[in-house]
């Protein structure tokens, strides 16, 4: 019976300790897992020295062109301010570099978490033997950059004279506003005075007004009433101004033509201005033979004897009219007398 029980015993320990067993076992498989490590896949160092690495920690990952390929293993503090930080760290794969790389620390958000990222550089520039003792860019700290930014703006606004200004601004725009309230100034009045609202309405009330009486006018417009609807509307005007405007060719062809006084005086034809001038230039003549006393036109105009004459010969002619009107009486009555034997 006492040997049944050790037996049993053995066997429950043998249980516990394979039960134990699996679980460190479990274990360690899930920590390879969630830790994405690979004890059978070779390693590749590589080492960058920073001024600084703003919070970046061990196990943080390595990223090139996006994907993780390693994890930070180690950071190392240097002895002096110029010696910065090496951050030691394994890549799953080698990388083969160029002289342009860029080795930079980037935040992933700004509650906080970094990563390494190491950028090949372009095939063009000259490669590098391996990837250890690399030198990397000072990484930029947005919260530190943010406080930076905040100071600058606070010391700007108390030393600048920013927020004097904004107050005396909030001052002025306070009073304009109870000036406003209180009817004073022209938009004061605008906003306070119940006159000027009035005043607009009644505009308004006119411009509506207007604004019916030229629909109106527009439709009697359309309807073809008034001078202006017969001319949009009636055929009649438009076929006035049609054969007005065909007379009006006719009369411009006409005129080209050189037929008509008007034609031939537009004529290109100069025959008429030759004759004109040559009737001018007679006229001319005659007038000259006139003023120099030729003729007798010219010695009506100029001799004063011929004056003299012709108003003798007229008082004689008037003094022998009167002398037959005194005697005509005396003439007929002898006439009717011996007449009548």
């Amino acid at each position: 019976m006492k040997q049944k029980t050790v037996e049993w015993q053995m066997m429950m320990e043998l249980v516990v300790g394979a039960f134990l067993f699996a679980i460190f076992v479990g274990l360690f498989w899930f920590t390879i897992v969630l830790s994405r490590q690979n004890l059978f896949v070779k390693k590749y160092p590589v080492q960058v020295r920073f001024d600084k690495i703003m919070g970046l920690q061990e196990g943080d990952n390595i990223v090139v062109r996006g994907m993780p390929v390693g994890k930070v293993t180690d950071l190392q503090l240097g002895r002096t301010m110029e010696d910065g930080v090496t951050v030691v760290g394994e890549l799953s794969s080698p990388l083969q570099l160029h002289a342009n790389y860029r080795a930079i620390i980037v935040t992933t958000s700004i509650l906080g978490g970094r990563y390494l990222e190491i950028r090949e550089g372009t095939s063009g520039s000259p490669s590098l033997d391996d990837t250890v003792n690399l030198k990397g860019e000072l990484p930029v700290d947005l919260m530190e950059e943010a406080s930076i930014l905040v100071h600058d703006l606070k010391q700007s606004l108390n030393e600048g004279g920013v927020l004097k200004n904004l107050e005396a601004t909030m001052v002025e725009i306070r009073g304009i506003t109870t000036k406003l309230n209180q009817g004073e100034g022209t938009l004061g009045k605008l906003i306070t005075d119940k006159a000027v609202y009035e005043d607009l309405t009644s505009i308004t009330k006119d411009l509506r007004e207007a604004s019916a009486q030229v629909n109106q006018l527009i439709s009697s417009v359309n309807r073809g009433e008034g001078t202006i609807g017969k001319l949009l509307k009636e055929d009649a005007v438009y076929n006035d101004l049609t054969r007005l405007s065909s007379n009006l060719v006719s009369v411009s062809q006409r005129l080209n033509d050189g037929k008509g006084t008007l034609g031939k005086l537009l004529s290109e034809d100069d025959q008429l201005y030759k004759d004109l001038s040559a009737t001018a230039a007679s006229l001319k003549n005659i007038t000259a033979k006139v003023e120099n006393g030729e003729g007798l036109l010219g010695r009506l105009v100029t001799d004063d004897s011929l004056y003299t004459d012709a108003q003798s010969a007229i008082k004689e002619f008037r003094a022998a009219i009167d002398d037959f009107r005194e005697t005509s009486p005396i003439t007929s009555f002898t006439t009717i007398l011996f007449g009548a034997f």
